[in-house]
């Protein structure tokens, strides 16, 4: 299980290094935006996971009390909504529309992190830190070559093609957290 959540945790992370490696390109390219555009939005989205973050602990986790894996699918659901939004906008006002579907997403990254924190031993603690940390400085190396290619493959045709990579990046920690959730079930039964 611990391999499986730290691939979970290197899925989630690899659309946020793709999309900001190509974003800026789509962007000018779909909407003719430039630097200063650009970086309103960025401080847009910016905002938007701020809120993020404090929306999906405080009302997921806080008031709901809802379990760690169904935090993680509705996460994961949510960033998988945002890009599809992203990948499919017509228009810089639908740009701008897409991260209000992240607004559940912002623990997606604690999630991961909390599961498997919550299943190796105290004592192992700084080893899986330090791997984590190590496996977040590779996903970048990774990533965002193959980010780039889909993008160069079909900026002309469809220059949104990498937001729906990244959409579908997000079944792989839904699935996952889908089972954690009913075998902890099958367990409480």
């Amino acid at each position: 299980m611990l391999l499986l959540l730290l691939m979970c945790h290197v899925v989630t992370l690899a659309p946020m290094s793709g999309d900001s490696s190509v974003e800026f390109l789509a962007v000018r390219y779909r909407y003719g935006w430039d630097a200063a555009s650009y970086s309103s939005f960025t401080m847009y989205k910016t905002v938007v996971g701020f809120i993020a973050n404090f929306l999906s602990i405080g009302i997921l986790s806080e008031f709901l009390q809802l379990s760690d894996a169904v935090i993680g699918i509705i996460s994961c659901l949510s960033l998988a909504a945002s890009s599809i939004l992203a990948g499919l906008a017509t228009s810089a006002t639908w740009a701008y529309i897409a991260p209000i579907a992240s607004l559940l997403s912002g623990s997606v990254m604690a999630v991961s992190r909390t599961l498997i924190f919550k299943i190796i031993s105290e004592n192992e603690t700084g080893k899986i830190n330090s791997f984590i940390g190590s496996l977040e400085s590779l996903t970048p190396l990774i990533v965002v070559p193959v980010y780039t290619h889909v993008y160069s493959m079909f900026f002309e045709t469809f220059a949104g093609c990498y937001n729906l990579l990244s959409a579908g990046m997000m079944i792989i920690p839904t699935a996952v957290n889908i089972w954690i959730y009913q075998d902890m079930n099958s367990k409480t039964d």
